[in-house]
C-alpha cells in the first residue's frame, strides 16, 4: 500500500482513516511518502502534520518504510507562466541553498521500496545531487530555455499573500510563508544518498530537470 495524502489542512485525519482501513485489510506493508525533517517540532503545519502521521504508523504495528523527500523540482512549474512571459520567477527564500529533488526520483524510490518488504521499518531522506541557491537554479533554467531567467527573492509575507490570492486559503498561506522562511534560514540545505543507494542511478539534477522537464512545459 503506497499511502500518499493531499496537501492540506486535514491530511493527518486521512491518513488516520486509511490506517484503520489497513488494518481491517489485513494489515499490509505500507510505504509512507512523508517530508523532510517531519515531527512535531517541525517549522510548519504540514511538517508537523506528516510528523503525527508518521506516529500513528508507528503505533499501529503495521510493516511501514517512510520516504521524506525534499523540496520538488517540479514545484517551479508554479512560476512557468512568469518565467515564460517575464523571465523571471519568484521565493520567498533569500539567498540560501536548498537540495530540491525531481519527482521522477522520488517516484523511482518509491517503485523499489514497494516491491521490497525487507524496507519496512527503514526511513529514507530523497534529496538531489546537490543544494544549491535559486540563482543557480535560475543559470539552468536560462540554459534550457536559451534566454535569460532572473530570480528575485521576496519575503515569506509576500509568499502568503500571493496564495491568499490564489485563493488556496489561510492554512496553505502559513504553511507556505513558513516553508520560505525555514529554508531561508538553511533548514533545507543538506544532502543524503538514499535515492542512489535506492535505485542505483544518481539523483537528477536540476540542469536535467530543466532540459528535461521545464524546458519542454515552456515549449508547448
Amino acid at each position: 500500500m503506497f499511502l500518499l495524502t493531499p496537501f492540506s489542512e486535514k491530511a493527518n485525519v486521512l491518513a488516520r482513516n486509511a490506517i484503520v482501513a489497513a488494518k481491517e485489510a489485513g494489515s499490509p506493508y505500507i510505504v509512507r511518502l512523508s517530508v523532510i525533517k517531519a515531527g512535531p517540532d517541525a517549522p510548519t503545519a504540514n511538517t508537523r502534520s506528516h510528523g503525527q502521521t508518521e506516529k500513528d504508523l508507528a503505533e499501529s504495528g503495521l510493516p511501514v518504510a517512510y520516504l521524506r523527500p525534499h523540496y520538488f523540482m517540479q514545484n517551479i512549474l508554479g512560476s512557468a507562466q512568469s518565467i515564460a512571459t517575464e523571465g523571471v520567477f519568484y521565493q520567498g527564500m533569500g539567498e540560501a541553498r536548498v537540495a530540491m529533488i525531481d519527482v521522477r526520483d522520488i517516484a523511482d524510490s518509491a517503485t523499489k521500496v514497494l516491491l521490497d518488504r525487507s524496507h519496512a521499518g527503514r526511513t529514507y531522506t530523497l534529496i538531489g545531487p546537490d543544494s544549491i541557491t535559486w540563482n543557480k537554479a535560475a543559470q539552468a533554467f536560462a540554459a534550457a530555455l536559451g534566454r535569460p531567467v532572473k530570480y528575485i527573492p521576496v519575503p515569506p509575507e509576500a509568499v502568503a499573500d500571493s496564495v491568499r490570492k490564489m485563493g488556496w486559503g489561510e492554512w496553505a498561506a502559513g504553511v507556505l510563508r513558513d516553508y520560505s522562511a525555514a529554508y531561508g534560514s538553511g533548514w533545507g540545505d543538506f544532502v543524503t544518498d538514499d535515492v542512489k543507494k535506492l535505485t542505483g542511478h544518481a539523483a537528477r539534477s536540476i540542469e536535467q530537470f530543466a532540459r528535461e522537464v521545464l524546458g519542454p512545459a515552456l515549449s508547448r
